[in-house]
C-alpha cells in the first residue's frame, strides 16, 4: 500500500505505510456467509475493496490525531493496537473480519525526529543528575554524621560514652549492659560509614 499521511494531535503530519489483512463475512456457517457476502455484494459491489481502503485510512487517521508525537516513538505498539480495536469495529459493520494490523513504516520530517530525539537525550540527562544529587545529599549526611559521631566519642561529651569507655578499658559489664552494646555499635556503625565514605 502507498504511504498514508496522518498528523498528531499537535497537527504534525507524518507519513506512515499499514498493512491490513481481512476476511469477507464474520459468519461460521455457510448459510450465514451466503447472506452476508450477498450483503457485501450488494453494497458495494466490485467496489467493496476500495471502500475498505477509505474505511481504514479514516480509522487509521483518528486513532493518530488522538496521540502526541513522542507517544508514536514510545508507545507504538500501543498505538498500532489502538488502531486493530477501530478498524476491527468499523469492519464489523459490513460482516467484514479484520485478522491483523501491523505498521511498516513510520517517518516524521527529519528536524522533527531529530527534535525528539533531543528532548529524550536531554530528560536522561535530568533524571541522571537528578540521581547524582540525590547520591550527594545522601553522602553529605553521611560526612555530618561521621564528623558528629567522632566528634562525641573523641570528646566524650556524653556520660554513656564516657561509661561505655569506661567499661570498654575495664572490661567490666554492668548492669547496664546496654552502654556497652551502645557503644559497641557505635564503633560498628563508624567502620560502616566510613566503608561508604571510601
Amino acid at each position: 500500500n502507498p504511504p498514508l499521511i496522518a498528523r498528531t494531535i499537535e497537527g504534525l503530519p507524518f507519513t506512515l505505510q499499514v498493512s491490513v489483512y481481512y476476511k469477507l463475512t464474520t459468519a461460521e456457517n455457510s448459510v450465514e456467509k451466503a447472506a452476508q457476502l450477498g450483503s457485501i455484494y450488494a453494497n458495494f459491489g466490485n467496489a467493496w475493496e476500495d471502500f475498505l481502503t477509505v474505511v481504514s485510512e479514516a480509522g487509521i487517521k483518528s486513532v493518530c490525531s488522538r496521540h502526541y508525537l513522542d507517544e508514536f516513538f514510545s508507545e507504538r505498539e500501543a498505538i498500532e493496537s489502538e488502531i486493530k480495536d477501530k478498524l476491527s469495529s468499523e469492519f464489523q459493520l459490513y460482516y467484514i473480519q479484520l485478522t491483523g494490523v501491523y505498521v511498516l513504516n513510520l517517518q516524521f520530517a527529519k528536524e522533527i525526529e531529530e527534535a525528539v530525539h533531543a528532548t529524550e537525550k536531554a530528560k536522561q540527562e535530568v533524571e541522571i543528575y537528578e540521581k547524582l544529587k540525590e547520591r550527594e545529599e545522601i553522602l553529605k549526611d553521611i560526612r555530618i554524621a561521621l564528623a558528629k559521631t567522632t566528634r562525641d566519642i573523641e570528646m566524650g561529651k556524653t556520660d554513656s560514652f564516657k561509661k561505655a569507655a569506661a567499661i570498654y578499658k575495664t572490661g567490666e559489664i554492668s548492669g547496664d549492659t546496654y552502654i556497652w552494646d551502645s557503644y559497641d555499635a557505635m564503633l560498628t556503625n563508624l567502620q560502616v560509614i566510613s566503608l561508604c565514605k571510601l
